[in-house]
């Protein structure tokens, strides 16, 4: 146990502002839908292989992607079609995507300067329980990342968890530099240590943060600040730089909803910490991926991703899951559960920085870029499997719609639409000739073959567009890049190869995820060791 240290300020008398280590077993915390414990041991949990992510197997791996392969020997008509169809519904996809996410970067310059703090007596009593999980990662990292909650407007009101594993090969060290560098800043920090091997548990973020967020709510008890009234979690990685209007903005957001106990918030999540450092794939993925979420992950309320909050109250029923690897795809499901509907999310409009993967050498770099690619695919399609499970907690058109949803982003936009088109140009190629079966009145028959290029073409304008968003994004959260205009150039003209490679280990994954079945749904985290410090 640390040696306590004396906080800035605190809520009430009664506080006593310390620095904790925890490592205990898990608190007796109870709440009302259903327990952990027992949830993990549920039969259809309990099945290795035969899990309901086979469906996405069967449709995407089986029939979907390989459509131009094997319909045109069948019916060159239909196979014309269904290439025809699909080509519009990317291109509507891509264009949906572009004109929501425009809009989420407006909106996010137009409240950069705002300013949410007000004399309401009820906001000064909030209470944010941030938790922050970590292993093995930098210090330096960490410590950016602490320093960005450091310069929160309303750092005082801050009750920071610092989640690290017991098999931290340097968690005496981390703590006390955590000790000596906040003394004083925060409401509350506490650092945990949390157990290895829990029998049922999967090693990794969900099961830390599950601990962190318990053990948290056992000490707000003790220091009398536990109010689900107005208490708010959010949890994050070690390297995500918050804006310092995040706190500030979510307090106003809070109070100012009705259902403000049964939506969770997002911040757009921005890749650029250290981004232009990287190899082309790593910077067009992670591009790419921060247009996605604001285009369509955040509008389209699919799922949280990585830094996300909520009302203490909501997390508390149903905490994390700590046999999921994913504990932020997992989010919204899990709370569908505990509300019994479908869950809100809503947009903070102060973006997070966020660390892309990274290698201290070039192999490094590949290995990490497909880890990541290969880890979230297969905890998309645990979760899918685990809605399945849960469809009796909530009315069957809530499950239907939010499934049709979730599918549609990791199963066709993420992974399908450039395999798609891939295998539709290898079938027009192979195919060419059967034109002659097309009947005359049939639009573009002559041009079949040239469709492919036609979803290439657009999929081109689409990146050329997330190119020059990703500039204002930078420009918005004050990062500073170092990329030329032919560096640039080179990473447009290269988009679709990266995006169609991303997806090969996608389409594989999910092959994995089926043969194998619950035995590769393990945590491998992405390393961090190429990250530098520049906030």
């Amino acid at each position: 146990m640390m040696a306590p240290i004396v906080k800035q300020s605190a809520l009430v008398e009664l506080v006593k502002p310390s620095l904790f280590v925890i490592s205990t077993a898990y608190p007796s915390t109870k709440f009302p839908d259903f327990d952990w414990k027992q949830e993990l041991y549920e039969k259809p949990l309990a099945n290795s292989w035969f899990r309901w992510n086979l469906l996405w197997f069967a449709f995407f791996c089986i029939f979907f992607i390989p459509i131009p392969l094997w319909l045109y020997p069948v019916t060159c008509i239909g196979a014309y079609l269904a290439s025809v169809i699909v080509t519009i519904w990317m291109c509507v996809v891509l264009f949906a995507c572009m004109v929501s996410a425009t809009s989420t970067m407006v909106k996010m310059y137009r409240v950069r300067n705002t300013s949410w703090i007000s004399d309401d007596p009820a906001q000064q009593k909030l209470v944010h329980v941030l938790v922050m999980a970590g292993y093995k990662e930098p210090l330096a990292v960490m410590l950016v990342t602490l320093d960005s909650l450091k310069a929160q407007t309303v750092a005082s009101r801050l009750f920071v968890v610092v989640g690290l594993e017991e098999k931290t090969p340097d968690f005496e060290a981390k703590s006390a530099a955590f000790q000596e560098r906040y003394k004083g800043v925060f409401l509350h920090l506490m650092v945990t240590q949390h157990p290895s091997g829990i029998e049922g548990e999967i090693p990794g973020k969900s099961s830390n943060v599950n601990y962190a967020a318990r053990q948290a709510v056992e000490q707000l008890k003790d220091m009398s600040l536990y109010n689900l009234d107005r208490c708010i979690i959010t949890t994050c990685d070690t390297d995500n730089p918050f804006p310092p209007k995040y706190f500030e903005y979510l307090s106003y957001d809070f109070l100012r909803r009705a259902e403000r106990f049964e939506v969770v918030w997002q911040a757009p999540l921005l890749y650029n910490y250290d981004l232009d450092k990287r190899p082309f794939f790593v910077r067009i993925t992670g591009i790419l991926r921060a247009v996605f979420m604001m285009g369509i992950l955040i509008k389209q309320n699919i799922t949280s991703m990585s830094i996300f909050s909520m009302s203490l109250r909501l997390m508390e029923n149903g905490f994390v899951h700590p046999a999921y690897q994913m504990e932020d795809i997992i989010n919204i499901v899990r709370r569908m559960v505990a509300i019994h509907k479908l869950v809100k999310i809503c947009l903070i409009p102060y973006p997070v920085i966020s660390g892309p993967t990274s290698g201290e050498t070039y192999k490094q770099e590949i290995i990490e870029w497909a880890r990541q690619a290969r880890r979230w695919t297969i905890g998309a399609a645990e979760v899918f499997h685990y809605l399945c499970i849960k469809f009796r907690h909530f009315s069957s058109w809530s499950g239907i719609f939010y499934a049709l949803i979730f599918t549609h982003y990791y199963g066709f936009v993420v992974c399908g639409m450039s395999l798609f088109n891939f295998a539709n140009l290898i079938g027009t190629s192979i195919y060419h000739g059967v034109e002659i079966c097309i009947p005359e009145e049939y639009l573009g028959r002559e041009y079949f073959i040239y469709l492919p290029l036609i979803g290439l073409g657009f999929s081109y304008l689409f990146f050329l567009w997330a190119i020059i968003m990703d500039a204002f994004g930078c420009r918005l959260s004050g990062v500073k890049e170092d990329v030329s205009f032919l560096r640039n150039v080179a990473h447009w003209l290269l988009s679709p190869a990266v995006l169609l490679a991303y997806s090969f280990i996608e389409y594989y994954a999910i092959f994995e995820v089926a043969i194998y079945g619950k035995k590769v749904c393990s945590h491998s985290a992405s390393k961090k060791t190429g990250l530098v410090q520049k906030f």
